[in-house]
């Protein structure tokens, strides 16, 4: 997704009469001769790295033009087949809602377009769309067959609740293991602490943002995030080399008020688990801008997550901004954090400026 708008679609041609049928009827039918398809290593064949002119690029290898335009070529394929099958849904069921789960409900970009271009009114995406998700699964089985639960729907709210499932920590717990490690803290009224860290974020600092309950799935969504200003045109290359360590072209991601995301973004619903991509209409923000003018915003309510909420307000207020960086709060090759002691770490790790974690924040010594 990321990487796809740096090419052309030049092999997508290729893609569709040698390795995949996309069919108007939603069926794939897949050339099983160019993947080795019981190998959990490398999944292309030689025969594949023929057909495409080279071996596949290695970790750390120098990105060249025909790795964008494979990017981008396959990106439009997947487009191609989701939307087939969105249609086919439509033809056969006459709904106006759409459901969708599996680690593809993850491509931000084609859901975008699904919402946009397909005959769905409404597209709700699990937001733990990958084989995580099937732990939800598990305890609704459990809950409604086994014990007989009756099932509960809202016609107006989900019930996955921001998909702030996972732990929390009180005050109590986090003070015990910052006085235990001997780590230097801050202790601040919720109303000073939001104060202090978006006057952080206005002073391009990039600050660890530890609170409440851990988001379900792959989404930093206000409880475990890294956040920082998104109208620093350098802050994008900060994070990504200093925090996060990754490509420089992976965009990030902008929070913003539910109030003004219909006037920076072209959004057409709620998207509160960063599941759509959509252009953006106003100019000024370059670290969450991609290279086409879009970008995969969270649009924030109050209720759902109502600290989080009261920092971008804050933002907005004293600054003149309604977004915020929102990305994971992790670093390379690590899950996001869940503990305390997981946050500290990454902060630590990294070039991380503060961390703000409970009603606690703390800076960083110059020395490690």
């Amino acid at each position: 997704m990321g990487l796809a708008p740096y090419g052309e679609p030049v092999y997508a041609d290729l893609i569709l009469k040698k390795l995949v049928r996309a069919r108007a009827d939603g069926v794939l039918r897949i050339n099983t001769d160019y993947f080795n398809c019981r190998s959990k290593q490398k999944i292309a064949n030689k025969k594949f790295n023929s057909l495409f002119g080279g071996l596949p690029r290695e970790k750390g290898e120098e990105i060249e033009r025909r790795h964008k335009d494979m990017a981008c070529s396959v990106q439009t394929v997947i487009e191609i087949a989701l939307m087939n099958m969105v249609k086919r849904l439509h033809k056969e069921t006459r709904l106006e809602n759409l459901c969708m789960a599996g680690e593809m409900a993850l491509n931000c970009v084609a859901n975008g377009r699904i919402l946009r271009e397909g005959p769905f009114k409404r597209v709700w995406i699990q937001p733990a769309s990958s084989d995580a998700g099937c732990a939800l699964g598990t305890a609704f089985l459990g809950w409604h067959e086994y014990m007989g639960k009756l099932r509960k729907v809202s016609a107006r709210e989900d019930s996955q609740k921001m998909s702030l499932l996972g732990p929390s920590f009180s005050d109590e717990e986090i003070e015990g293991y910052l006085k235990e490690n001997n780590i230097e803290y801050e202790r601040l009224a919720r109303g000073i602490l939001v104060k202090k860290v978006a006057s952080l974020l206005n002073a391009q600092k990039v600050v660890g943002w530890f609170q409440g309950r851990m988001e379900f799935g792959p989404r930093a969504l206000g409880s475990r995030s890294i956040l920082a200003d998104p109208r620093s045109k350098k802050m994008r290359d900060i994070i990504n080399s200093k925090v996060k360590f990754r490509e420089s072209f992976r965009p990030f991601a902008p929070s913003i008020l539910l109030e003004q995301a219909v006037e920076h973004f072209d959004i057409r619903c709620e998207s509160p688990y960063m599941l759509f991509v959509s252009k953006i209409k106003k100019k000024g923000f370059p670290a969450v801008t991609h290279v086409d003018n879009s970008a995969r915003a969270q649009t924030v309510r109050r209720k759902d997550n109502p600290i989080f909420y009261d920092l971008i307000s804050q933002f907005y207020k004293d600054y003149g901004c309604p977004m915020v960086i929102n990305t994971s709060f992790n670093g390379m090759g690590e899950p996001i954090v869940c503990t305390p002691g997981q946050a500290y770490k990454c902060f630590i790790e990294t070039d991380i400026d503060y961390l703000a974690m409970g009603s606690f924040l703390i800076g960083k010594k110059d020395e490690r």
